[in-house]
């Protein structure tokens, strides 16, 4: 049998769910580091429940900066029986991978005009990078869908 806990490490351990989002890490990290950290909770007979979870998770999203107002206050009038975990982090992955697909093709973009600006500088061989952004936006290796950049060579 497991040793009984105290209600200030029963406490202490429920807040273990509330986990700060660190935007370095990718959302899925962390959301399986919130899923972690309730099952360990649970585990020590600490009850958690799932609205609190995504409750925070939302929080966290809102306080990223990184969503739309628009957006959160579209997950904020889903109905109540809408608004589960899953549902939850479907909602905000799928527009977390769509802002960095952006962000990364908005990279390539800045990358090939300021190239093509220091070739017409040079004398102009603009169509060079064209194969680097066509290679860019192709289908990488992965199945994050993200853009594979690493062989833009500037």
């Amino acid at each position: 049998m497991a040793a009984k806990l105290s209600t200030k490490e029963k406490t202490a351990l429920k807040e273990v769910i509330k986990i700060e989002w660190n935007r370095g890490n990718d959302i899925e990290t962390f959301f399986k580091d919130m899923e972690d950290a309730q099952w360990k909770a649970e585990k020590w007979g600490v009850d958690t429940s799932i609205q609190e979870m995504v409750n925070h998770a939302v929080a966290q999203m809102e306080d990223s900066g990184l969503f739309e107002d628009n957006f959160l206050m579209d997950w904020e009038e889903k109905e109540e029986y809408e608004q589960t975990w899953n549902a939850m982090k479907t909602y905000f992955t799928k527009e977390y991978r769509k802002m960095q697909r952006y962000s990364k093709t908005k990279q390539v973009f800045e990358r090939c005009d300021r190239l093509v600006g220091d070739a017409e500088w040079w004398g102009g061989w603009s169509q060079r990078p064209l194969p680097y952004f066509q290679k860019a936006l192709s289908p990488g290796r992965s199945n994050t869908g993200e853009l594979d950049i690493s062989s833009v060579p500037w």
